[in-house]
């Protein structure tokens, strides 16, 4: 009994260790990802897509194109930027970098096949997240 007892209290323990671990790896992820140029330009990326929709429909009034800018939700891009850094780089690479990029500039990304993923997981967020939101804003507005 006392030996089934003390597996468990074991496994729980490093399970929390786990947990913890990986809860701190996505963290450190998450400060890898706000340190590259990719999520300083977002939004300026979203906002020239968006833009491009605009001239097609030059009947929509430009406070329209204004109120689905402001109304994008980045969270599902983010979290696959996120992703990807955590698959490519290791706790020692993201922090070095961190550590080694002053406060007003950016990670550079050393990988051409990381930046193409990157920008492939933007293109399939606005192919897929933002049309959804212009095609909803324009719907409801009465410009279809």
């Amino acid at each position: 009994m006392k030996n089934t007892r003390l597996s468990a209290y074991i496994f729980i323990f490093f399970g929390f260790l786990i947990t913890s671990a990986n809860a701190q790896d996505v963290n450190l992820c998450k400060n890898f990802y706000n340190k590259t140029l990719m999520a300083n330009n977002l939004i300026i990326f979203t906002n020239e897509y968006i833009d491009s929709k605009a001239k097609a429909k030059p009947n929509v009034p430009d406070y329209v194109w204004n109120s689905i800018k402001q109304d994008i939700n980045y969270n599902s891009f983010e979290e696959e930027a996120v992703k990807i850094f955590c698959e490519k780089y290791n706790r020692w690479e993201m922090q070095k970098a961190i550590s080694s990029t002053p406060a007003d500039s950016f990670i550079e990304l050393p990988s051409p096949a990381i930046q193409k993923e990157l920008f492939k997981k933007l293109t399939d967020f606005q192919n897929s997240v933002v049309d959804k939101r212009i095609a909803l804003v324009l719907r409801a507005a009465g410009y279809n």
